[in-house]
């Protein structure tokens, strides 16, 4: 990161502060934006290949391809987060405790049919049964954006170097 030098007098100084906050304010929502949109196929690729939630599980949590195409970002109030709103996406990312409530067995109807190719009152009654089972053995968690943190974090500390850098160099008097 270079340092700007300059020389400039106390009215000089005090036009550059108060340019300096509003300055700085864009530079990093727009590095924090950048580095936001640039994590999201990290994101995706670590969803595709995310870990089996139990020991019959298959690697990637990409059943449908909803939870995958469901990430995003999302900027609020000039707040930047990478946000997933499909309702299950907290329960892939942190897994469910053993002896827990189980899932509504009506979410997983639709898998039943795609997975075990049961349709009907009777794959009501197997969702019923597999609900049951999850919600007494757990599903591990599959760390999907914990397990790409380090990667966001360098991708996130070099848009902000760069922005950053950028506005000093634009701020020179």
């Amino acid at each position: 990161m270079t340092l700007a030098t300059f020389r400039t007098t106390p009215k000089g100084l005090a036009k550059y502060d108060a340019k300096f906050v509003v300055e700085m304010k864009a530079a990093i929502h727009k590095a924090n934006l950048k580095a936001a949109k640039k994590s999201l196929p990290l994101i995706r690729k670590a969803t595709i290949l995310a870990p089996p939630a139990s020991d019959n599980g298959r690697v990637g949590a990409v059943d449908t391809r909803r939870l995958l195409r469901a990430w995003n970002v999302l900027v609020e109030g000039g707040v930047v987060r990478i946000v997933n709103p499909t309702k299950y996406a907290v329960y892939v990312e942190n897994g469910r405790q053993a002896n827990s409530r189980p899932p509504p067995s009506s979410a997983l109807v639709g898998w039943v049919g795609r997975k075990l190719g049961i349709y009907g009152k009777k794959a009501q009654g197997v969702a019923f049964v597999i609900a049951r089972a999850i919600g007494a053995r757990g599903l591990r968690p599959r760390n999907i954006v914990k397990g790409s943190l380090a990667e966001i974090r360098e991708i996130h500390a070099r848009e902000t170097e760069i922005a950053v850098d950028a506005m000093l160099k634009k701020l020179r008097p």
